[in-house]
């Protein structure tokens, strides 16, 4: 006789926040879509949580975009001048 296994809220969770760091295991994954089709606290929290992961990974990438935009118009110190500002920050603290 095969019976249905329902997780907790706090089980379900665990699972939303594990599946933004890698892909969950087709019996997990089926325990969270069965969950979420009658939580829908959970099913908000699943929500919130995709937006704040794609946001964070979106940030990240214009973060990137813009270091390496910037880093090729920026002159490089060379080794003399390096040493004038270690000096500079040596004398001051």
């Amino acid at each position: 006789e095969a019976s249905i296994k329902m997780i907790s809220c706090y089980q379900a969770t665990k699972l939303i926040s594990e599946q933004l760091d890698h892909p969950l295991s087709l019996g997990d994954k089926a325990l969270l879509i069965l969950h979420l089709l009658n939580c829908w606290r959970c099913k908000l929290f699943a929500n919130q949580m995709l937006i704040i992961g794609t946001s964070i990974r979106e940030l990240a990438d214009e973060t990137r975009a813009f270091k390496r935009s910037h880093d090729i118009n920026m002159p490089k110190l060379n080794a003399r001048a390096k040493a004038r500002v270690r000096l500079s920050i040596r004398a001051k603290f």
